[in-house]
């Protein structure tokens, strides 16, 4: 899937999932498969149904609800979770 162009059809939206940052202690979590499913990623493309993001938005997203196409995510909107804003912050 060299040099590929998806555009997604309706409320799809197409983003490359951020990696994982490497973990430098020991920590044993019962619930630590769900934390992966959360991540952050960077929308690279929107289909023409989609109301809320926008192509170049960070945003955190369930990996789980998608479909992995090559080095991309297609994903419902419904299953972005949130913006990520990069704000100064405010005394």
């Amino acid at each position: 899937m060299n040099n590929l162009t998806l555009r997604p059809m309706h409320d799809r939206v197409v983003v490359k999932v951020k990696a994982l940052p490497e973990r430098t202690g020991m920590i044993i979590r019962v619930d630590a498969g769900r934390e992966e499913s959360v991540r952050e990623a960077e929308v690279v493309a929107v289909g023409n149904g989609v109301r809320d993001v926008e192509v170049g938005d960070t945003i955190l997203v369930n990996v789980l609800t998608g479909q992995l196409i090559g080095e991309t995510l297609v994903i419902p909107e419904s299953a972005v979770l949130g913006k990520i804003h990069d704000e100064e912050v405010r005394e």
